[in-house]
């Protein structure tokens, strides 16, 4: 109940309410008069005066959602919420920077002179309260993935990990910095031909992008040399050159 909501939050409501009313030219008075005729018998002229005062129950707020087609509450109740320990116990409020459309950009598994370039994006997922993300990789069939994201506390690195039927795909990278890139790791399976599967790991760079950004468009199978992807294929080499990760050789004598 909102009884149990901080100050900070009432205060938050209020302003949306009167937001509302704001950009619905409606005043205290019709705003009462609606909700005697969209939900009878409706809220009294002193009870609205309390909810723009922000002093209401999450009944009265309801009842105002529905009167205006408004959301009102939940946006505030979403800014509060946190994530279980097992994603990170990350607050949404932390992490809503990640919510967008991204490019993900990574080494063919098949062919080194081959990037594959798809989309991702992430959003907050109400039920389990955390990140999820959704990639569309469609390259020589269906592979597009859901999962969720883990973010550690005080770790430099956050986790995209996709779990169904016992199978299991890990995606590490940095959090993302101010070119809204994230830069790390795959980690997958790879069948490179019929039943063959075999565990495969290569760099990958995920950017954060709009509509209006033209890397939006580079979506498919492209050779590193194509100038298109230059500047992509530039960033995926680093990530390696950098030591951003590392890959263990073992040596022969």
């Amino acid at each position: 109940m909102l009884n149990s909501f901080s100050e900070d939050q009432k205060i938050q409501v209020a302003s949306n309410l009167r937001g509302v009313l704001a950009r619905q030219r409606l005043t205290q008075e019709g705003l009462q008069g609606l909700t005697e005729e969209k939900n009878p018998p409706g809220l009294s002229i002193a009870t609205i005066q309390r909810a723009v005062r922000g002093e209401f129950s999450e009944k009265t707020i309801r009842i105002l959602e529905a009167t205006l087609e408004e959301n009102l509450l939940d946006q505030v109740m979403l800014k509060q919420a946190v994530s279980d320990s097992r994603w990170g116990g990350y607050a949404y409020a932390a992490v809503e920077r990640y919510i967008g459309d991204y490019l993900c950009c990574r080494r063919s598994f098949g062919n080194r002179d081959t990037v594959y370039i798809y989309h991702l994006s992430i959003d907050w997922d109400q039920e389990n309260a955390c990140l999820k993300y959704s990639d569309r990789n469609s390259f020589g069939g269906d592979y597009s993935q859901t999962g969720y994201v883990c973010i550690p506390p005080a770790s430099t690195f956050l986790h995209l990990l996709t779990l169904e039927q016992g199978s299991c795909r890990l995606i590490t990278v940095t959090h993302m910095l101010a070119n809204m890139m994230m830069r790390g790791a795959v980690l997958t399976m790879y069948n490179p031909k019929g039943v063959v599967f075999t565990p495969a790991c290569a760099p990958i760079l995920i950017k954060k992008i709009t509509e209006e950004d033209a890397a939006s468009s580079l979506v498919g199978e492209y050779n590193k040399g194509d100038e298109q992807v230059a500047d992509l294929v530039r960033e995926l080499d680093e990530i390696q050159e950098n030591e951003l990760i590392s890959v263990i050789r073992t040596t022969t004598g």
